[in-house]
């Protein structure tokens, strides 16, 4: 603004003013509201643009009141460290977090020779990833029975899991280990569960293992004229087999029958043959357990 000042002779004289307008206050600009996604979050970066896809993406928004304003934004993917208790105060824990940091810059001046304002304000979004989903363990072996003396064969299960790793542990229910022999005419439950990295367990699942005790057999007689051996079975699940051998030249093994907890051997002589021999009898049980009890005939 320019003062004129003139007086009566028509002398005069000038001043100036200059008023400077200047914006010096930020934009507002607006986030999206945080939010916390279940994993698998497939929306989730490598790329900003991929957030949009979100249930809780979307872009900021901005005002100035002097002009018009931008917003650009950039995203920063923090690893989670998952598990129980693994970031103190939040449950459950992240698995991953995406931080938008949206900044909002004001536009040219139209006066000044359209300098830029400069005037920056930001504003960031973060969407928490969290993994609550247990993960899911394959079925356990059938129940395992095996007689005195036999392998115990117990083979884990596997799991999966829709957002990591995951690892299956098993226990028995007497707390010894797995490789550990196993008692005789006792139940013992292997119980399996699965555990994924954040902590989250599986239902659980069971195998029951008994180890059968062997039945056991006794010669009780010899019956050299009418060529029979008998003998009596204790222990062990009825109906009981037997089969028999003898060693002895002439002597051979007719029939081996097992009714209810006796057994008889029949065998045959051919002359000329030893005047001694070995019987080994052998009986099996209804589980497949079985015994061998001797006798020498001198």
């Amino acid at each position: 603004r320019t003062w004129t000042a003139t007086d009566a002779c028509g002398n005069s004289s000038q001043k100036s003013q200059t008023i400077n307008v200047v914006d010096t206050i930020p934009p507002v600009v607006n986030c999206p509201a945080d939010c916390i996604l279940e994993c698998p979050a497939t929306c989730i970066p490598p790329s900003c643009e991929d957030v949009l896809g979100c249930p809780c993406g979307g872009e900021a928004t901005c005002n100035d009141a002097c002009t018009t304003c931008s917003v650009s934004v950039t995203c920063e993917v923090i690893p989670g460290v998952c598990g129980p208790g693994a970031v103190a105060g939040l449950t459950p824990p992240p698995k991953l977090t995406v931080l938008r940091t949206f900044e909002s810059t004001d536009a040219q001046a139209t006066t000044a020779g359209g300098a830029a304002c400069g005037n920056t304000a930001t504003c960031t979004q973060k969407i928490t990833i969290v993994d609550t989903t247990p993960p899911v363990l394959g079925p356990c072996p059938p129940d395992i029975e095996v007689c005195d003396g036999d392998p115990v064969s117990f083979i884990p299960p596997g799991c999966s899991d829709t957002c990591g790793d995951c690892t299956v542990g098993c226990a028995r229910s007497d707390g010894l280990a797995l490789a550990d022999a196993y008692p005789v005419g006792q139940t013992v439950t292997i119980t399996c569960i699965a555990i994924d990295d954040c902590g989250n367990e599986s239902l659980p699942c069971t195998t029951d293992v008994t180890v059968t005790s062997n039945p056991t057999c006794d010669v009780t007689t010899l019956d050299v004229p009418n060529h029979e051996l008998s003998g009596t079975i204790s222990g062990g699940t009825s109906p009981f087999t037997c089969n028999a051998s003898v060693v002895g030249a002439g002597w051979s093994v007719v029939d081996c029958d097992a009714t209810g907890a006796t057994f008889a051997v029949t065998y045959a002589i051919v002359q000329p043959a030893s005047v001694t021999a070995h019987f080994d009898v052998t009986v099996v049980d209804a589980k497949g357990c079985e015994t061998t009890c001797s006798d020498d005939v001198d």
